[in-house]
């Protein structure tokens, strides 16, 4: 089997922020191996669950495989399994994320040599909020030549309702619950404000009719997170998309966190790695 190298790092992220990053890839001809970049979701992180045991998976075919964490995600370069700033969790946006995958394109794209990437080769896949920031980000940066998106949503208008709104603004916070771990995120009104600033940016059907590269939708019927009929709505509006609807596995295919990584996948998220390293390497 061949030797699967993991590095990890530690690069600016926005305006000072910290993003920790892990590149999986094996010692080829230089150039020759594509690259995908995983870009996590909403109260996720790059090492949530079965990521890793993906990330060599990928690695162990031929596929580098990159995953990060955002500045503000609520983890820390010390605790990055951990939402240990919450502050930042607070502070965090949609537009802050896509500049910051921009900027772990820009830091593989230099280090591609280092990592034996071929630089023409280089996709995004994304889970949930982290499937639909890697649609826009697609349509956004001409290097991204591919894209998988895990259970996206696309309609992002309807989670920013007027009551909402309002409640936001006039309590100056809004509680975020995690129940993996009993916490309550604060979500600070700087997040809609941003969105109502950036809404072009954020409109999916305008993101759609731009997006002009191959696509592979993922999703199950049973997500009671993201209803699967938001992939579908991506799929209507992108004729040339391909579209995956499993029977079971819910919004994270089957995995929980932790995750035990001598295990094998569960079965969802099984055909979930086959079905994007197939699409991305066909």
């Amino acid at each position: 089997m061949a030797k699967i190298n993991k590095e990890e790092h530690l690069i600016e992220g926005f305006e000072g922020g910290e993003i920790l990053l892990d590149i999986s890839y094996q010692d080829l001809k230089s150039g020759t191996q594509p690259l995908a970049i995983f870009v996590h979701g909403f109260k996720g992180f790059k090492d949530w669950g079965a990521f890793n045991a993906v990330s060599q998976q990928m690695a162990a075919r031929g596929l580098a495989w990159c995953k990060f964490n955002f500045s503000r995600n609520g983890t820390t370069p010390d605790k990055p399994t951990e939402f240990a700033d919450p502050e930042a969790f607070g502070n965090n946006n949609y537009g802050i994320e896509l500049t910051e995958i921009g900027l772990v394109l820009d830091w593989v794209e230099s280090q591609s040599e280092h990592f034996h990437l071929n630089k023409n080769e280089i996709y995004l896949v994304g889970h949930s909020r982290g499937a639909t920031m890697a649609i826009i980000k697609t349509v956004e940066d001409e290097r991204v030549k591919k894209t998988v998106a895990w259970a996206p949503f696309f309609d992002m208008k309807s989670r920013f309702r007027k009551e909402t709104i309002e409640k936001w603004e006039q309590d100056g916070v809004w509680w975020v619950d995690n129940k993996r771990t009993g916490q309550k995120l604060p979500l600070y009104p700087q997040f809609f404000k941003d969105y109502a600033i950036q809404s072009h940016r954020f409109d999916m059907a305008e993101v759609s009719a731009n997006y002009e590269k191959p696509l592979l939708l993922l999703h199950a019927k049973d997500d009671l997170a993201v209803d699967a009929a938001e992939s579908g709505m991506f799929y209507d509006h992108i004729a040339h998309s391909i579209r995956i609807e499993l029977e079971s596995g819910g919004h994270t295919f089957g995995v929980s966190h932790p995750f035990d990584d001598d295990k094998p996948l569960p079965e969802a998220l099984d055909q979930v790695v086959d079905d994007t390293f197939e699409f991305l390497i066909d």
